[in-house]
Order: structure tokens, then C-alpha cells, then sequence
């Protein structure tokens, strides 16, 4: 851990941790939701993916990225498409494990916004997410 995240203050980290967070769903085929995950965005040898863990995504459902909430509109997403998984195997037993992440390539200019809504479900407060990572 670096010194940076020893001594940020417990309200800081909270605050990043909200913002480095990304809410993923899965669309019924009513495009309503009916599964919920997070994840993370990097950028990564000129690329930029979303990482999520395979138990939620493993089902190979229609998931989106949670873009933003619009007054008058409704939750706009993002989907994702074809998600990747990675397995590990041993060439000696033939034992092949599922890792628990999977991943997906999406387009450079996603940009999700942390938003809260009042209790009538209109958008009072937003804020683009510190999502990225670039490695």
C-alpha cells in the first residue's frame, strides 16, 4: 500500500472508493434491470476495460455499464457485450479452475457519472466518476 492511501483520511477514502466504483446491471429483455455487480475501468496498452468478477457476469447475461441518471428519461447505459473469463490449468493433472474475474473491451470515451437522486427520483447531485486507472 502506498504512503498516500496510509494517510488519506477515512472520509477521502470512502469518497474515493463511491467514485472508483462502477455500477454494473444486467437488462432483462424489458432493458429493466434484473442483476446487479460492480466493477472498475483501466487503460491498458491503449485500451480501456471494464474488470468485474465472473460470478456475476458468468451467466452471460446482457450487461451494461450504468452510465448516468436523466431527469425525464431514465438510467442511461452502456453495454457492454461479450464478456472474457480466464481459466487456469495444470498440464500435468489435466485440472482445469475458473478464475473469478472476467473483462470486457469498451470504448475509450466511457465516462460514468456518480449521481444521487432525490426522493421523487430526480438527479439533484452529480459528479463524474475517478474511475480510471492507467496502467
Amino acid at each position: 500500500m502506498t504512503a498516500k492511501l496510509k494517510t488519506m483520511a477515512k472520509e477521502d477514502w470512502a469518497a474515493k472508493l463511491i467514485l472508483s466504483s462502477i455500477p454494473l446491471r444486467q437488462l432483462g429483455v424489458d432493458r429493466m434491470p434484473v442483476g446487479f455487480a460492480s466493477g472498475c475501468l483501466i487503460d491498458y496498452n491503449d485500451k480501456r476495460l471494464i474488470l468485474t468478477v465472473s460470478h456475476a457476469t458468468g451467466n452471460q447475461g446482457n450487461w451494461a455499464i450504468e452510465v448516468r441518471a436523466k431527469n425525464g428519461i431514465g438510467t442511461q447505459t452502456y453495454q457492454i457485450g461479450a464478456m472474457m473469463f480466464l481459466e487456469t490449468g495444470n498440464i500435468n493433472t489435466g485440472d482445469i479452475k475458473d478464475v473469478d474475474f472476467s473483462y470486457a473491451t469498451v470504448p475509450d470515451d466511457i465516462a460514468p457519472y456518480y449521481h444521487e437522486l432525490n426522493p421523487q427520483g430526480q438527479n439533484y447531485f452529480h459528479t463524474k466518476r475517478d474511475s480510471n486507472i492507467r496502467l
